[in-house]
């Protein structure tokens, strides 16, 4: 084999020598693009997850705040310095004889707090006046008056009948489901309930 010819097949082994690296210098930059894109890949991936977890919660936060919203129609206690109404409800009635006629009876739970002599006499409703019975937390509600003293509990009792109702205007506008007048040291005082709940109705006899 003369020199050409080993010339020839130096060069073409070279060149196929060279061929295959380049082709594997190819192969190994593909396979680190390839390992770029899957890392990026992965990074917008927790990108998105990332945000749709911070939505949910958004929405979440949302929701909890609406549902507290709600829950604070319920009516609250209210108070003052002398006295504390624990719970202020309303339950309508109907008479269980013909012509007894239908009304609605009103509760105002009280605690008392002052240690001071103090009376209730009067309560404006839906533009109406009435008068305050007041009975003990257990007991029945009579026209005698009670005697109370601070921290007892009382209850401050409204009877309202549909067709009899004393349209006294209150002495200020308010706002509010019920003004209440009480009365201490010989000064008229007032409170305002700002919300009232409906209790299920009783028939009675």
């Amino acid at each position: 084999m003369d020199n050409t010819t080993e010339t020839v097949k130096s060069i073409k082994n070279g060149t196929q020598c060279n061929t295959k690296a380049w082709r594997d210098r190819r192969m190994a930059k593909d396979n680190q693009l390839n390992d770029i894109d899957i890392h990026e890949g992965n990074l917008g991936s927790s990108t998105l997850t990332f945000r749709l977890s911070v939505l949910l919660l958004l929405f979440l936060g949302l929701h909890s705040g609406f549902i507290c919203n709600e829950k604070k129609s319920e009516p609250e206690p209210s108070s003052n310095e002398y006295f504390h109404v624990i719970e202020a409800t309303f339950s309508k009635w109907v008479a269980g004889i013909e012509g007894g006629g239908s009304g609605t009876e009103y509760y105002f739970k009280t605690y008392i707090t002052t240690r001071e002599p103090i009376g209730f006499d009067s309560a404006w409703i839906a533009g109406a006046g009435f008068r305050i019975f007041i009975a003990r937390e257990q007991g029945p509600v009579t026209n005698q008056e009670i005697q109370f003293t601070s921290t007892d509990t009382i209850i401050l009792r409204v009877s309202a009948h549909d067709k009899i109702k004393q349209k006294v205007a209150p002495p200020f506008d308010y706002k509010g489901a019920a003004l209440l007048r009480y009365s201490l040291n010989g000064i008229y005082l007032y409170h305002i309930i700002d919300l009232m709940k409906e209790v299920p109705s009783t028939n009675r006899p």
